[in-house]
């Protein structure tokens, strides 16, 4: 019997260990080159130590612009390649339609109820949902939420007058992550989120604690390690995040609570809150059609004041369902947040250490009161080399930078090699913004790139901290509203100079698992130069 036993073991192993050499050998029998992987934790080991932009640069200096790794025994492709990525975002989007992320199956986040967030769902459910959503950031609904987002920039000003008055540093990174929390609470799901004005904030911690998860936790490692066993490790991990969402632990739970309790609220007043935000517009869905393809893409031309209309192709399963609402009012809250206050915080970094620039902007934004009077939407659009600066400071400093994917429904063939149908293909956004072949002197800040004269020269899928096509950031014209606004807002009473604890020239910056966010705070001082409101 115990014979019997140790030859099965022994069976056993082989056929695993030829299993699995197979399946790490699937890259480069596509003829995709790459790095050689571990029999057990394939490429993640290096991945860990060195952190993903300097492997980035590395395998693509060394293998080419399409390469093949593997975190565990789950294989990505690498790509920066910009007419294959015109390929996959654009031109044959339909045949990659379906992002992979870490999100999907149980990855990064165990809780089942974010499967139905509109960056985990696929096919025609993605496309009815991107139909329903869209409408709430055209030009004629953000109109309608700029005195809402004014109403947090002032508090955010109000902030900046306390340390100022008392002539102290302060991290006004800090302050831009509460002003984003409000911002999006307010104008997304009109609820006083007080972000601003307490010392710890549970919501901010909370979706902090989210961007923060490390694939290096034991069982996240486990799955991506050996995912032949998910079956086993996923109800492990799901009933992991179920015992200590019960005992409220569970960073995922608290946000899913907040989202059903407003969802909850808002069914209670049965029709009579005519907000038309966010929320509203998620709850009214079954009104909703279904837009093609081309008319997906979000534009970041906030000039353009054509509703988006939804009247092409009537479906009756475009209704939301709680779980969905609930699953994006938080992807909301997670996006609306981190993403935009860390596009501000890298901005002021620029601005503090580059006071030419600075003081350029402040009188863009003088002129422009002059002639208007006022900051609002339709005159931030007009604040041209300020947009300049911003889309600069996403190129050097772009938010997110592992989060663009995709994956092929089918086998794609692409000059002699395979992107495997259901294989994480990833656009190496950090390298692509700084590829000296790509961009003249990347290292670098000019923010004429993307002047009137130059800005055509740019290509769209080598510059996209939004991403490109159908599947770009749905609230992006969102962020740059408020961008715009506060900067503005902000550079026409005050000036921000160097402290103390200013970083002068580069930033460190923390490279966390699908986005880079400033290291150690953004430190200034703030000088009054004027005291008109």
């Amino acid at each position: 019997m115990l014979k019997v036993l140790i030859l099965t073991i022994v069976v056993g192993i082989i056929v695993w260990y030829k299993w699995r050499k197979r399946l790490m050998s699937q890259l480069k029998r596509n003829g995709i080159p790459g790095p050689e992987p571990h029999i057990l934790w394939g490429n993640f080991k290096e991945y860990q130590i060195k952190g993903y932009a300097k492997c980035h640069e590395e395998w693509i200096k060394k293998y080419g612009r399409i390469v093949g790794y593997y975190l565990g025994g789950k294989p990505f492709v690498l790509v920066a390649d910009p007419e294959l990525l015109k390929v996959i975002q654009i031109k044959e989007f339909h045949e990659f339609s379906k992002r992979q992320l870490l999100l999907n199956d149980s990855g990064l986040n165990p809780n089942p109820r974010f499967k139905h967030s509109l960056i985990s769902c696929k096919d025609s459910r993605w496309k009815q949902m991107r139909s329903n959503l869209s409408p709430t950031f055209s030009g004629a609904k953000l109109k309608q939420m700029t005195p809402i987002i004014e109403s947090t920039i002032n508090k955010f000003l109000s902030r900046v007058a306390d340390n100022e008055r008392q002539r102290q540093e302060f991290d006004i990174y800090d302050l831009f992550q509460g002003l984003t929390m409000e911002t999006i609470a307010k104008a997304g799901f009109g609820f006083d989120s007080e972000s601003q004005t307490k010392d710890e904030d549970a919501v901010i911690e909370a979706v902090k604690a989210v961007f923060n998860v490390s694939v290096g936790q034991v069982l996240l490692f486990l799955w991506l390690v050996f995912p032949e066993f998910r079956f086993i490790i996923n109800p492990i991990r799901i009933l992991i995040d179920k015992v200590k969402d019960y005992f409220g632990y569970s960073d995922h739970g608290f946000l899913l609570k907040i989202s059903d309790q407003l969802i909850k609220q808002r069914r209670a007043n049965n029709g009579s809150n005519n907000q038309r935000d966010l929320l509203q517009l998620m709850l009214e869905s079954e009104a909703s059609g279904m837009l093609s393809n081309d008319k997906l893409s979000i534009s970041s031309d906030m000039n353009d004041d054509n509703d988006i209309e939804v009247k092409e192709k009537w479906s009756k399963k475009s209704k939301m369902t709680d779980d969905e609402i609930s699953a994006n009012a938080v992807l909301f809250f997670e996006a609306g947040y981190e993403t935009t206050s860390t596009a501000l915080g890298y901005l002021m970094h620029i601005l503090i250490n580059k006071q030419d620039i600075q003081e350029k902007v402040r009188q863009e934004v003088k002129e422009l009161m002059e002639t208007e009077g006022k900051l609002d939407y339709n005159t931030v659009t007009k604040l041209k080399y300020l947009e300049q600066v911003i889309y600069e400071t996403l190129r050097v400093y772009p938010p997110v930078t592992t989060f663009i994917s995709r994956t092929p429904r089918n086998d794609f063939h692409y000059n002699g090699l395979t992107l495997q149908k259901g294989v994480d293909i990833r656009v190496p956004l950090y390298y692509l913004h700084r590829d000296p072949e790509l961009w003249t002197k990347p290292e670098v800040f000019d923010e004429n790139r993307f002047s009137d004269e130059n800005k055509h020269l740019v290509n769209p899928v080598v510059w996209q901290p939004f991403g490109v096509g159908p599947r770009n950031c749905i609230g992006m014209r969102f962020a740059l509203l408020e961008i715009k606004l506060t900067i503005a807002k902000l550079l026409i009473k005050y000036k921000l100079i160097e402290s103390n604890n200013t970083e002068l020239g580069d930033i460190q910056r923390d490279f966390k698992t699908i986005s880079m966010t400033p290291k150690t705070g953004v430190f200034t001082k703030a000088v009054l130069i004027s005291t008109d409101d």
